[in-house]
């Protein structure tokens, strides 16, 4: 069992390392989110070196697999124990807190957003959507109000997308009608709805495909996942921070528009004149 962490083998081994292992280690070291969040080939090319010198920096210092390297990496990211209680105490004792505290970490979760999940993951997760027979978006607790946001806006150019858990039946009646044809998105941020995490399994016991949008690679949604949509949630104050969430969401509804094509835009035509006939709108 690997006990020293590699931050300590590495450092204690760079001295002896070749000039291209040093590089390498160099980017691991500075870079401990990004070595956690992003695949070897990803680090490798910011990192500027062949992604075969990665996996030989974790042999040298005793690692079978890069893999093996990372996880240790993950685990220092893993959630902590949870307390809204305790982190409204630390932020109302904060003598340094203000709103230009809590806008710079704003500005902070959206920066590391983009380390977190490339654009090419909310692409795979566009395309596996739009191929789906029917769409099924689910979220509890504070995700509520995000599914319910995604639902609102892609159902304007998809009739076959479902929100689940809007009734007292919770998840139930629209993840049993789900199969090898349809999909699930599943939002869950720590503390992890329950209930979303069995609706996640059963989704996927039935054949259906799991667009996971969660806060770590360790969540219970995120091993189960077709493709893993990632948002940072470390803030200032006492609730997780839902900024990142917010913008992927956004993101992946703009890319879904993007990519539906006349049908889509005649329905999202129809949605808005209809609304305005209602007189839905106040002008």
């Amino acid at each position: 069992m690997q006990i020293e962490h590699p931050t300590e083998r590495l450092t204690r081994r760079f001295p002896v390392l070749s000039p291209q292992l040093q590089r390498a280690a160099r980017f691991v070291l500075d870079h401990p989110a990004m070595v956690a969040s992003r695949s070897m080939r990803a680090i490798a090319r910011e990192a500027g070196v062949p992604h075969a010198t990665m996996a030989r920096l974790a042999n040298e210092i005793g690692h079978r697999a890069f893999s093996e390297l990372q996880q240790h990496y993950r685990d220092d990211l893993a959630p902590p124990a949870h307390s809204y209680a305790g982190k409204a105490q630390d932020w109302q004792q904060a003598a340094a807190r203000s709103d230009q505290t809590l806008r710079a970490s704003q500005r902070d979760v959206l920066a590391e957003l983009h380390g977190a999940t490339e654009p090419a993951a909310i692409d795979c997760a566009a395309k596996l959507l739009l191929a789906a027979r029917k769409v099924t978006v689910a979220g509890l607790l504070s995700s509520f109000a995000f599914a319910h946001y995604l639902h609102y806006t892609a159902r304007m150019m998809f009739d076959s997308w479902r929100l689940g858990g809007a009734g007292r039946s919770g998840l139930a009646d629209e993840i049993a009608d789900l199969g090898a044809q349809d999909a699930l998105i599943a939002i869950a941020l720590h503390p992890y709805a329950r209930e979303t995490v069995e609706a996640a399994k059963i989704a996927k016991a039935q054949g259906a495909k799991l667009v996971a949008i969660t806060d770590h690679r360790t969540a219970p949604i995120a091993a189960m996942a077709d493709q893993l949509l990632l948002v940072p949630t470390d803030g200032p104050q006492f609730f997780p921070s839902h900024v990142a969430l917010t913008a992927i969401i956004e993101e992946l509804v703009a890319v879904l528009a993007a990519k539906a094509g006349k049908q889509a835009l005649d329905r999202l035509s129809r949605v808005e004149e209809t609304r305005r006939s209602l007189q839905q709108y106040c002008a």
